[in-house]
């Protein structure tokens, strides 16, 4: 048989809380709040996360002449990996990562194409594409240790161009590790 504790706080209407969760015999608020502490207080846990922006407004970047784009402010890297003079992440440690980046157009009348990319030290991949429609980008990859993720304009039209100020970003976070 099933036993829960439960009090009512007056000062909050309709708020219940609870001293305990017997499930037969076991307190199961126990258990729960001890797994929690030996997840979190594990050495074995890990995580990677890195934001980056740009230190000063980039107006008017093109395709014809730049790649990759210039997340050069790394404001957190835990975990090591963000590159602010090649722009780049470089993975630490396999496992699968969203990555998330955006960028703004310059005006109306230029088109512009960025391309999230992943190498896998063989080959590039593109996963996701920034646009004029769509200036924000989610990706999860599955990354392996030494590949890395970037951003890049995509073919080399002079009218391909964009622009990356103090709401532009490029971040990434592990997911699951491997």
């Amino acid at each position: 048989m099933s036993c829960i504790g439960v009090s009512t706080i007056t000062d909050v209407p309709g708020e219940i809380t609870c001293d305990s969760l017997l499930v037969g015999g076991t307190d199961i608020n126990t258990i729960i709040d001890n797994k929690i502490d030996a997840n979190t207080s594990s050495s074995s846990s890990e995580t990677y996360v890195f934001v980056a922006t740009v230190s000063a407004t980039v107006t008017n970047f093109r395709a014809d002449q730049n790649t990759i784009l210039p997340y050069d402010k790394v404001n957190i890297d835990i975990g090591g990996g963000c590159n602010d003079s090649t722009y780049t992440y470089t993975i630490q440690k396999s496992g699968l990562y969203m990555f998330n980046a955006s960028a703004t157009t310059v005006s109306s009348s230029y088109i512009f194409r960025a391309n999230t990319v992943h190498f896998n030290g063989t080959n590039e991949t593109t996963v996701k594409q920034m646009s004029n429609t769509n200036r924000d980008v989610s990706d999860i990859i599955n990354c392996s240790v030494d590949d890395y993720v970037y951003c890049a304009m995509i073919n080399s039209s002079s009218t391909n161009r964009l622009s990356l100020n103090e709401y532009s970003y490029f971040t990434g976070h592990s997911i699951v590790l491997t």
